[in-house]
C-alpha cells in the first residue's frame, strides 16, 4: 500500500475535497500528518474492501485446520437470504460475522 503524506494544518477546505475524491476515485491512501507524526489516514472503500477479503480469507485459513470453524451456509439457503434465485445444489457459502 502507498502512502503520500500531507502536512494537515496546510490544507485548505478545497484542498482537503480533492483529497478525498483522489483516495475514494484513485485507490490512494492518504496520510494526513501534523508535526511529522500521522494524524489520519484518507483510505478509499474498495481498499477497505480489498483489507476485510484478506482478513477474512486469513482467519478462514487460519482457523480450518484448527477445526474451529462454525458450520457454513448453503448457497441455496444464502442466495433465498439475499433475494436471489436458486442456486446449484452442494454449494456452501460460509458465514462471516458482520
Amino acid at each position: 500500500m502507498h502512502i503520500r503524506a500531507l502536512i494537515a494544518r496546510h490544507i485548505n477546505q478545497p484542498c482537503a475535497g480533492d483529497l478525498v475524491r483522489r483516495a475514494a476515485h484513485g485507490r490512494e491512501t492518504i496520510a494526513l500528518t501534523d508535526h511529522r507524526h500521522m494524524a489520519a489516514l484518507h483510505v478509499s472503500p474498495q481498499v477497505m474492501e480489498d483489507l476485510e477479503d484478506v482478513l477474512a480469507i486469513t482467519d478462514y485459513q487460519r482457523r480450518k485446520p484448527e477445526g474451529t470453524l462454525e458450520p457454513g451456509i448453503p448457497t441455496a439457503e444464502a442466495r433465498r437470504r439475499l433475494g436471489l434465485e436458486q442456486a446449484v445444489t452442494g454449494e456452501i457459502i460460509f458465514d462471516r460475522a458482520p
